[in-house]
């Protein structure tokens, strides 16, 4: 008898899910709702399976969105200007207690390095670019621009992506002959696939009622179903990175509201 691929953790959250973040040990799902125009965050501990948190006391309820996890830190920029899309203004959350560790109102986010925070600060026209300790939000050291490229981002060899293709990539029609062989079906537009151990992993879309429906199939190498569950249905378009994989555990999220890991 095939076994099931078990549910290590399943959270039904307070919105839609628009974005996720991960670290070694935390998965952050930022959570929006249009009509009432307020984003907020959620924090699951990838160690114990448990829901950390689902609400932030945050400056602003709307113009927010997170970048990046480090450790045990969020760090969440500000958009001050609606009409603008420059970002002015990071703070860093802490992400046992959900809380505010810091904040830098004048500065703007431009990536995690290994040695900080790279940041800018507008002033009057000119551009000063900054390294931040990420543990407190203070200046540590000004960087001339042309030190930027010496700045490297922090490696995640416990994070896996799948690789997406699009129709025009040969390898989709190879995807695509597979699936139809397996299970009759006609992907359509793009597929996301990885390998992980003994498993692999496609995302991929048909269409139902004129609708595009998001599904996504587990198979070991001997080509037995361990799952395949629908993901998202009546799409406008395909997404990227429907699901990933972090450690032993696959991540999707259902429905826009459903966050599921999936012990490998």
């Amino acid at each position: 008898m095939v076994k099931k691929l078990s549910s290590y953790f399943s959270f039904t959250l307070p919105g839609n899910i628009w974005r996720m973040l991960a670290s070694e040990h935390w998965l952050v799902a930022e959570i929006r709702d249009g009509q009432t125009r307020k984003a907020n965050f959620a924090a699951v501990d990838i160690r114990s399976g448990r829901l950390q948190w689902d609400y932030l006391e945050l400056p602003e309820s709307w113009w927010v969105s997170g970048t990046t996890i480090q450790t045990d830190t969020l760090l969440v920029q500000l958009y001050p200007d609606p009409q603008q899309p420059q970002t002015k203004g990071i703070i860093a959350i802490d992400l046992p207690t959900g809380t505010i560790r810091w904040q830098q109102p004048q500065h703007s986010f431009l990536r995690l390095t290994e040695q900080g925070i790279l940041a800018v600060q507008g002033t009057e026209g000119e551009s000063i670019f900054q390294l931040l300790s990420l543990a407190t939000g203070e200046v540590v050291s000004r960087i001339e621009p042309v030190q930027l490229d010496d700045f490297s981002s922090p490696a995640q060899p416990y994070l896996l992506l799948p690789t997406h293709y699009t129709q025009e990539n040969t390898y989709f029609g190879s995807i695509v002959s597979f699936i139809h062989h397996k299970l009759g079906l006609q992907p359509q537009k793009a597929v996301d696939y990885a390998e992980f151990q003994q498993l692999i992993s496609i995302s991929y879309y048909i269409y139902e009622h004129k609708n595009l429906t998001n599904y996504l199939l587990i198979l070991d190498k001997e080509g037995n179903v361990r799952l395949h569950e629908r993901l998202a249905s009546q799409l406008p378009g395909i997404g990227l990175d429907t699901f990933f994989i972090i450690h032993q555990y696959l991540i999707v999220v259902k429905d826009k509201k459903d966050l599921i890991a999936y012990e490998l």
